[in-house]
């Protein structure tokens, strides 16, 4: 529970908290510097902006969070340009000092963490509670420009592309997209000695080889192909460094750097080369949190960081020591890592991913669970791992209507009544004699997914269930010891069938 303050006790912490910042020697000041920031962290539900309740909101969402913003003294507004489809793209403008930050969200609009997270600091902004002086000194001392959602496109299809199906973040240079034309026009006119090009990036990344998840990674991006080090790029290093000691308490050993190869055609390279110190900031994976509410707070946390300490000047006392020693990124993860597990008579390893397919005005998003990768696996970690020493793989069966064991009893039904037929009461018992899909017989719903545990055969369907056990196929796999079904997989998901517990999130429709 946060402490309450009267307003003159706020403004005589907010004096002490910077004094001593100020005084401390350098070295061992970076907690000291962080301790407005943290405190504010605790309190981020008061903050956090409730109408974005997931990762797969649309253009007319922020368009309706933007506009209420108009009217707010703090914020200037801005229609910016349009998308290729005829989207509008904004810039919302606060502060009055010399200073200028532009931050920039959603370039690629499968990417929706930060853009959220900007709102929720939109909300902190018109309404800090105890920390007043502390927002109204940042907005007399720098100048901030946002562009959220700057692939609205993208975005409607919760795709990496725009609508013409170019890479943003690769048209820096030819700038062919209007959605690229509109952010370089504005970064020149802006001239900002601070950006921040916001983004994610695949559950996949680990944090070098320790198989940890990379929940937060940094980079400066080098501005030409020797990676030099010019002032700007210097002042991105030392600004992460203070960043990296900010979010280390609350995820420690999840921070990592992404690869500094020189890349012409992307933006935060080309910005560092045209004199701002920009910084990348890439949200990963956490555990099982596949909606990335915890690395929308994260991020939260790592821009009130980074507008204080650009307000104060705090990174001028850091070095770029603890940005260097960050491990690099490498794509070691899995959903889901089966360990020891004898396929046609050899012991091996089996890595799984799941794929998010989100289908507008429907259910949010689905998933598919894919066998990406089979083999030693040595180097490679899972955020669930599971030995399955003594057990042998096949692929599941498919249950037929007439079957002694199919729910209709010889009647063809439709898929409605089939999620009441089967139950958790037989649904263990289905799987337990090999069962992972179902052909109903009667009338099915359009969509691509379903509800039911086990997936549905159709003619329709988007993917074969007749299929090897290989890289590239949905995982709909049995687990026996002896002549026993012990687990399964069925869409990816791990099923123990002994101790009855599991469900999928969804299993899918196949042919």
């Amino acid at each position: 529970m946060p402490l309450i303050l009267t307003s003159g006790l706020t403004t005589l912490l907010y004096s002490v908290l910077l004094t001593v910042a100020s005084i401390t020697p350098i070295g061992h000041d970076a907690n000291q510097k962080n301790i407005m920031i943290k405190n504010i962290y605790k309190d981020y539900q008061s903050y956090k902006e409730k109408s974005l309740i997931d990762r797969y909101y649309s253009h007319k969402e922020i368009v309706k969070l933007v506009d209420s913003l108009r009217t707010n003294p703090l914020f200037e507004v801005t229609t910016a340009g349009k998308s290729a489809q005829g989207r509008d793209i904004f810039l919302v403008k606060t502060g009055t000092g010399k200073k200028k930050i532009f931050m920039w969200a959603q370039m690629h609009g499968d990417e929706p963490t930060a853009n959220a997270a900007l709102f929720d600091l939109f909300n902190f902004i018109k309404n800090p509670g105890y920390y007043k002086e502390f927002r109204d000194s940042i907005l007399a001392n720098t100048t901030i420009w946002f562009m959220p959602l700057v692939n609205p496109d993208g975005a409607e299809r919760f795709t990496r592309t725009n609508s013409q199906g170019i890479d943003l973040n690769r048209d820096a240079k030819n700038l062919a997209t209007p959605e690229a034309k509109l952010l370089m026009f504005t970064f020149k006119k802006i001239k900002p000695h601070f950006a921040f090009n916001l983004h994610d990036q695949g559950r996949v990344h680990a944090v070098g080889t320790t198989g940890r998840p990379a929940t937060i990674s940094f980079l400066a991006p080098p501005s030409d192909g020797q990676r030099s080090i010019p002032k700007n790029r210097l002042d991105a290093m030392k600004l992460i460094s203070q960043l990296v000691d900010l979010a280390g308490d609350t995820i420690p050993g999840h921070i990592g750097r992404y690869d500094d190869e020189f890349e012409p055609k992307a933006f935060g390279d080309t910005f560092q080369g045209l004199g701002a110190a920009t910084i990348l900031i890439e949200s990963g994976g956490w555990q099982y949190d596949f909606e990335r509410s915890f690395q929308r707070s994260i991020n939260f946390l790592l821009f009130l960081g980074a507008i204080k300490s650009i307000t104060f000047n705090e990174f001028a006392t850091f070095g770029t020591t603890q940005y260097e020693s960050l491990p690099e990124n490498k794509k070691l993860l899995y959903d889901l890592l089966l360990r020891n597990v004898e396929l046609n008579g050899v012991v091996t390893n089996i890595g799984i991913n799941y794929s998010e397919i989100v289908i507008r005005d429907k259910v949010p998003v689905y998933f598919e669970g894919e066998i990406k990768q089979i083999g030693k696996l040595e180097r490679q970690s899972g955020y669930k791992e599971y030995d399955l020493t003594g057990l042998k793989v096949v692929r599941g069966k498919t249950l037929k209507p007439g079957m002694p064991d199919h729910p209709g009893k010889g009647e063809k039904l439709s898929e409605e009544a089939l999620e009441k037929l089967v139950s958790s009461e037989n649904y263990y018992s289905l799987v337990a004699k090999g069962f992972t899909n179902i052909i109903p017989g009667g009338e099915l719903k359009s969509d691509p997914w379903t509800k039911l545990p086990l997936n549905i055969i159709t003619p329709k369907g988007r993917r074969s269930s007749e299929v090897a056990i290989v890289s590239g196929n949905v995982a709909n796999l049995l687990f026996y010891r002896g002549d026993k079904v012990e687990s399964a997989l069925i869409n990816g998901f791990f099923i123990d069938v002994v101790d009855r517990i599991g469900k999928p999130l969804n299993t899918l429709k196949l042919r």
